[in-house]
C-alpha cells in the first residue's frame, strides 16, 4: 500500500469499505458478505468512537456529546439541526467540547487492531472532518451564511477541531500504530464547489495544512474523501500535502482530463461510478468500465488505489458486485 501511494505499481483496492451487505435481503446478503470475506481490503480501518449529536455513543458515558449536551432535535432534517443556534453559544460550546484524552475514545478501534492479525496498512479513519463538521454544527444554510458572515467564529471553531483531531490521530498512532489517516469532506456538488474557491482557501486550507502537517511530522499519509466537483482546488490540495484523494466523481469531473493533469503528483482512491453503471449496467459493463478507469488513471505512471465512488444501494445487483470484484482483482494480479 505505501508503495502504491508514494510510487505507484501495485493496484490496492478498498471496495468492501463502501459496500452493506445489510442492505440486501437474506440470499443477497449472505452473497455479498461472501464477496467482502473473498476479497478483502487492503486497508484496517481504525475508527475512534467520537462524540455523539442527539445522544451519546457510550451508554456509559451520557454526556459524550459534542458541546457537553443535547441540544439538536431528532425531527430535523441532518443538515438542518443546530448544536451552536447562536455564536454566543460558542464559548460555552468549546469549554464543554469532550477533550482527545478521553480513553474510551480509543476502545472500539484499539479492539479492531488487537484481532486484526492480517499486516494490513492501518488507518484512522473519521467522517466530517471541517467543513462538514460546521454544518452538521450549524445546520447547512446558517453554515454557508457563516462563512460570509461569520468568519471569525468559524476560525475559531475549526481551530478547536483541529486540536481535537491532532489529538486523536496523535493518540491512533502511539497506542495502536497506522500509517495513515481517512478523513471526509464533502466539498463539491455536481457542477461546482459548495462555495468559491477562494473562501476555501481564506477559511479552510490553513486548517487543512495545519492538520496535514501534523500528519507529514508523524509519517502518515492523509487521505481525503471529497463528493463532486473539486477540480478547481485540486492543486491546493495537492500542494497542501493530500496524498490520496477520493473518488473524482464520475459526471462531476473530467476524469481522463484529471488522470492526465496530476499523474504523479496524488495518488487517487478512484471510485467506481455508483449512480449509473453500477445500478443499471449489465456485469460487462461493470468489467468495462473497470478496465477503463485502470487504464485512465495508471496512465502517465499515475497512482491509483480502486474503489467505489461512494456507498452502495439496494438496486446495485449482486451479480454486478460480483463483475467489479472479480475484474479488479484479474487486473490487480496481472
Amino acid at each position: 500500500m505505501i508503495e502504491a501511494i508514494e510510487r505507484g505499481g501495485y493496484l490496492p483496492q478498498t471496495i468492501g469499505f463502501w459496500v452493506n451487505p445489510s442492505l440486501y435481503d437474506k440470499k443477497g446478503e449472505d452473497r455479498v458478505q461472501s464477496l467482502k470475506n473473498d476479497y478483502p481490503v487492503d486497508v484496517t480501518m481504525l475508527i475512534p468512537t467520537f462524540p455523539g449529536y442527539e445522544g451519546s455513543p457510550l451508554e456509559d458515558h451520557p454526556s459524550y456529546v459534542w458541546g457537553g449536551s443535547v441540544q439538536s432535535s431528532s425531527s430535523a432534517a441532518l443538515d438542518a439541526r443546530q448544536l451552536i443556534a447562536d455564536w454566543a453559544e460558542l464559548d460555552a460550546f468549546i469549554e464543554n467540547m469532550p477533550e482527545a484524552t478521553f480513553p474510551p475514545l480509543m476502545q472500539a478501534a484499539a479492539q479492531t487492531a488487537k484481532e486484526d492479525l492480517t499486516g494490513r496498512y492501518r488507518l484512522c479513519h473519521f467522517w466530517y472532518f471541517l467543513y462538514e463538521r460546521l454544518w452538521s454544527f450549524r445546520g447547512m444554510e446558517n453554515a454557508l451564511c457563516d462563512l460570509l458572515m461569520n468568519r471569525g467564529e468559524v476560525d475559531r471553531l475549526l481551530g478547536t477541531l483541529c486540536d481535537f483531531y491532532i489529538g486523536v490521530i496523535d493518540r491512533t498512532q502511539r497506542e495502536i500504530g497506522c500509517e495513515g489517516v481517512y478523513v471526509t469532506d464533502d466539498l463539491g456538488t455536481q457542477q461546482s464547489l459548495m462555495f468559491s474557491p477562494e473562501t476555501f482557501r481564506e477559511v479552510f486550507l490553513p486548517h487543512y495544512r495545519r492538520v496535514i502537517d501534523f500528519c507529514h511530522q508523524k509519517k502518515l499519509h492523509f487521505w481525503l474523501h471529497s463528493c463532486g466537483n473539486i477540480e478547481s482546488i485540486l492543486p491546493d490540495l495537492i500542494d497542501s500535502g493530500v496524498d490520496v484523494l477520493h473518488p473524482i466523481q464520475k459526471f462531476a469531473m473530467d476524469e481522463a482530463e484529471i488522470a492526465k493533469k496530476y499523474a504523479g503528483k496524488i495518488c487517487f482512491m478512484c471510485g467506481m461510478d455508483v449512480q449509473d453503471a453500477m445500478p443499471f449496467g449489465t456485469p460487462e459493463d461493470v468489467r468495462k468500465e473497470v478496465k477503463r478507469l485502470v487504464q485512465t488513471f495508471k496512465a502517465n505512471n499515475g497512482r491509483m488505489i480502486f474503489s467505489l465512488g461512494n456507498g452502495t444501494t439496494p438496486d446495485i445487483p449482486v451479480e454486478n458486485l460480483c463483475a467489479l470484484y472479480d475484474e479488479v482483482y484479474k487486473l490487480r494480479n496481472y
